[in-house]
């Protein structure tokens, strides 16, 4: 078999694997820590809409989220 179709299936295949390993861990999050996250991300980008204070807010309740 030649190196091409070797490597095409796993340049196909790789991030699909990567999404699913990626999928359950953050489905399972209460949605509080899910928009934390997002709120996360938008700071990582440098959106003007990122807000520390949010933040901190979202982080608060998905830690109690969390122990409940």
């Amino acid at each position: 078999m030649s190196r091409g179709g070797t490597l095409l299936p796993l340049l196909v295949l790789a991030p699909l694997l990567l999404a699913a390993a990626d999928f359950p861990a953050e489905k399972s999050l209460p949605p509080s820590c899910q928009r934390q996250h997002l709120e996360e991300q938008k700071c990582e980008v440098g959106r003007r809409s990122c807000n520390q204070h949010t933040i901190e807010r979202w982080r608060k309740r998905c830690q109690r989220d969390i122990r409940s």
